[in-house]
C-alpha cells in the first residue's frame, strides 16, 4: 500500500503485503470523517496468517487492534476485522465505527460484531455473529441485519 502526498506527486510505502482476496478486493478500510485513520489486513506469507492493523497517522505508524478487555484471550490476542464490505462509519458521527470481526490470535471468517466509539482504537463486542450496519441520526439509531 502506497500513499501520496497532498498534491499526488509523491508517493511513500507505507504497509506491505496488503491482503487481496482477488484482483479487485483489497482489504483496506478509511474511518469516514477523519484524515489518515484507516484499517488494513496485512497478509504474512511465513506463516499464512492475516491481521488486523489500524493507523492513526496516515500509515507512519500502524499497530494491531486491541482484543476488548472482557475477551477471554485479552491482552495475549487482538481484534482482527473483515474488510471486505469495510467498517461503518460515518462523517455524521464521528468516531462512531461498526465492524464484523474475530478475537484471536489473527483473522479467520469466524464472525461476532463490534463497536468503536472512538474511531478504532478500542472495541467492546455487540452481538455475537455477522451482521450488515447502518448509522442514522448522527449516531443515535443503529441498524443490524444478520447476515447468517
Amino acid at each position: 500500500l502506497y500513499m501520496s502526498n497532498a498534491d499526488g506527486t509523491d508517493f511513500v510505502k507505507v504497509f506491505d503485503n496488503l491482503y487481496r482476496a482477488n484482483s479487485h478486493d483489497y482489504h483496506f478500510s478509511r474511518v469516514l470523517g477523519l484524515p489518515g485513520r484507516f484499517f488494513v489486513n496485512q497478509f504474512n506469507p511465513v506463516d499464512f496468517s492475516l491481521k488486523t492493523y489500524i493507523t492513526l497517522d496516515n500509515g507512519v505508524e500502524g499497530s494491531l487492534l486491541k482484543a476488548p478487555p472482557n475477551s477471554p484471550c485479552a491482552p495475549k490476542c487482538n481484534l482482527h476485522l473483515d474488510l471486505r464490505d469495510g467498517p461503518k462509519s460515518t462523517t455524521k458521527a464521528l468516531g462512531l465505527v461498526l465492524a464484523n470481526g474475530y478475537v484471536g490470535t489473527q483473522y479467520i471468517p469466524n464472525h461476532d460484531s463490534f463497536i468503536s466509539r472512538d474511531a478504532g482504537v478500542t472495541w467492546t463486542l455487540i452481538k455475537e455473529g455477522s451482521y450488515i450496519f447502518d448509522i442514522g441520526y448522527s449516531g443515535a439509531v443503529i441498524t443490524m441485519i444478520s447476515t447468517g
